[in-house]
């Protein structure tokens, strides 16, 4: 059963509205008035699906049907609360080596500069293995004493052994991690309390 804050935050949450795009992160930390809350994971591992969730809105953030396509760092506003940053999706496929390193610095760049963050959401499909990449971005986090933790995310998709895989997975890190699901709303609430402890 919730409680009676849950139940107001999760009401405030659906107040909230696009803000604008930023293609340098030291634009938007220069920007920002706000407590964040970051979003970061690969493309295609159901970042915007999730934040819809989350916010229980159909559309804020928009979902690509192609991978690697969002480039820029999407701001959402509580009203008066905090700023939810969608951080572009990283390690597409079919980009060139060139193209991934200047995410990943961009990526970096946002996590070393920024004063305002207060959790990082590190997304990884639960499908996947955990890689380097999520690694070093929890690592940096940390490095910051930011507050990161894993959302396996698409967790409606495994079986049951892949899921006691998953879970082996993850138990390798220090951080706590979250198994969600955009579609069947598993783990949400949890979240979303994640998210109001940490802007309090």
């Amino acid at each position: 059963m919730k409680s009676k804050e849950s139940e107001e935050f999760s009401t405030e949450l659906q107040k909230a509205f696009f803000y604008k795009s930023f293609g340098d992160p030291k634009l938007f930390i220069k920007e920002s008035r706000f407590p964040e809350i970051a979003f970061i994971g690969r493309s295609n591992a159901g970042k915007s699906s999730l934040i819809n969730a989350i916010l229980n809105r159909k559309s804020l953030a928009k979902t690509s049907r192609t991978p690697g396509k969002t480039k820029l760092i999407n701001v959402f506003v509580v009203p008066n609360r905090f700023s939810l940053v969608d951080l572009p999706g990283f390690g597409y496929s079919k980009a060139s080596h060139a193209e991934h390193k200047s995410m990943m610095v961009l990526l970096e760049k946002y996590l070393n500069e920024t004063v305002k963050l207060k959790c990082l959401f590190v997304l990884l499909d639960a499908r996947r293995k955990i890689s380097d990449e999520e690694v070093l971005l929890l690592q940096t986090a940390q490095n910051k004493n930011i507050t990161s933790i894993l959302i396996r995310t698409k967790e409606d998709k495994l079986n049951q052994k892949e899921r006691a895989e998953s879970k082996k997975d993850s138990s390798q890190l220090p951080q706590k991690t979250i198994y969600a699901s955009s579609l069947t709303n598993k783990g949400i609430d949890e979240i979303r309390e994640e998210l109001r402890i940490h802007i309090q």
